[in-house]
């Protein structure tokens, strides 16, 4: 049975990822939009190198995307990251493995080459000793020299934890990877977003440098890195305290896909006694895998060939369509004109979208009408999860609080037909960061100023009544 309180549109996914969504979903139990963000992330990571999208007036974007999933600890938010990225394990140890036999190979060629440059000089030298040269023995050295073997350079694809300087030159080298974490609190709390810009520019396609004291600078240009993390909702707070800012008045949040599933804790009830078959998930791997290995060549490096995929005459018309529908929103009193940064990105992200979706399924041709008008459908699924945490203003801490002790009341009020539930039970069950009476007493309040709940006693004991306010009229029962 699928539970999707956010109304994530499972349905605008291709079929043979909409099973893979819903396959999880069953298995683990896990929010469904924190799912698709790894469904997602997993095949852009598949497609996005040297892969190229044609908008319109020809526009030309790259193919990666920043998706981050704000949920509560205990979301299962690592048995998604596993169940679409630990796969990869044993074929990034094997292109590790093959490295290190062509380096072994690279430094013995080396010896050989500096032993023969050796040699070339010493004869060099002899002559110049007797006042004497010689231009073939020059034009000898000179081709030596061209001849130098050229380092094997090391696969780096997916990062886990990492700084802006010593990303930059691994990307320069390795220019399509992947920063992943299913508990990103250390990069937002670290110097990994310290140059917000550098990923700004980085998600555009364009070029970043880097300036080093002891070595040579570092360019990097065209490089593919997709970004797909999950935090928790006090890790970003504290992000946004401190960056927030800068976040929103860069653009980096815009070009972010962000969403905060409800949680489904508490409903999550198991009735196997055995691990279950994911048929479709290992379709899914087979065909994430099989996209990867091509996109590397027989030497161990990336491909240099690129691939532009471009819209047909009616999937530019929903382009277009859509665009405009977009504009007609951000002006005075627009739906999402408070929201104008995210909504001057998100055509853009909805033509990444379809081009991932078009060449993971892999479509040939152009990108249909069907495909661009999935892919509007997920994007402003994002568009509005990005206006209910930063319209007007962005949510507090409070707000986020509220909006969780709020649905973890529904669920138990569903889950036990009681709607009334002494306050020891949510410091001992609650939300794990509510479970102090400091975090919580001022949520409670809050609750019960909008009437959503009445804080009471029963027998001596502190007891929660719900009113039939805190139920959306859908909810009652």
């Amino acid at each position: 049975m699928i539970n999707n309180p956010d109304n994530f549109p499972i349905d605008a996914l291709p079929p043979q990822v909409d099973e893979v969504v819903i396959e999880v979903h069953e298995v683990t139990k896990a929010p469904i939009p924190m799912i698709a963000n790894s469904a997602l992330a997993a095949m852009s990571f598949a497609v996005q190198h040297k892969t190229f999208v044609l908008r319109l007036k020809d526009l030309r974007s790259p193919l990666h995307l920043n998706l981050v999933a704000i949920a509560e600890s205990g979301d299962r938010k690592t048995t998604c990251d596993n169940l679409f990225f630990k796969h990869l394990e044993p074929w990034l140890i094997s292109l590790k493995d093959a490295h290190a036999k062509r380096l072994t190979s690279y430094e013995a060629a080396l010896n050989t080459w500096k032993a023969e440059e050796k040699g070339q000089l010493l004869a060099i030298k002899k002559l110049a000793q007797d006042g004497l040269s010689s231009p073939e023995l020059a034009a000898r050295y000179e081709a030596h020299c061209a001849d130098k073997p050229k380092a094997p350079i090391a696969p780096k694809l997916i990062y886990r934890d990492v700084t802006i300087e010593s990303l930059l030159p691994n990307l320069q080298d390795w220019p399509s990877a992947a920063i992943m974490s299913s508990e990103a609190g250390s990069l937002f709390k670290g110097r990994t977003f310290n140059a917000l810009e550098t990923f700004n520019t980085i998600w555009d396609g364009g070029t970043v440098s880097l300036d080093r004291k002891n070595a040579d600078p570092v360019h990097v240009s065209g490089a593919s890195l997709g970004i797909n993390l999950m935090v928790q909702p006090l890790v970003m707070k504290e992000f946004l305290e401190n960056k927030g800012n800068l976040a929103r008045g860069n653009g980096f949040l815009a070009r972010c896909m962000l969403c905060f599933p409800t949680s489904i804790q508490g409903s999550r009830y198991d009735y196997s006694l055995f691990a279950c078959p994911t048929p479709k998930l290992d379709v899914f791997r087979e065909r994430m895998l099989d996209l990867l290995i091509k996109s590397i060549d027989v030497d161990g490096q990336l491909v240099k060939d690129e691939i532009t995929v471009r819209f047909s005459y009616q999937g530019l018309q929903e382009c277009l369509n859509f665009g405009n529908w977009v504009e007609s929103q951000l002006g005075l009193n627009g739906y999402y004109s408070d929201v104008k940064d995210a909504a001057s990105k998100i055509g853009e992200n909805m033509a990444r979208i379809a081009a991932v979706l078009h060449c993971f399924t892999g479509q040939y041709g152009e990108i249909q009408s069907e495909t661009v008008s999935r892919a509007i459908q997920i994007s402003v699924w994002y568009l509005n999860q990005f206006k209910n945490l930063f319209g007007n203003t962005m949510m507090s801490q409070e707000e986020m609080d509220l909006q969780i002790l709020a649905d973890w009341l529904r669920k138990r009020a569903f889950q036990y037909r009681q709607y009334e539930i002494p306050k020891s039970i949510i410091m001992c069950y609650g939300p794990n960061h509510l479970r102090s009476k400091a975090a919580l007493d001022p949520v409670l309040l809050n609750l019960e100023a909008r009437q959503l709940i009445v804080n009471g006693k029963r027998n001596k004991t502190a007891v929660i009544q719900m009113t039939q306010a805190l139920f959306p009229p859908q909810q009652v029962q």
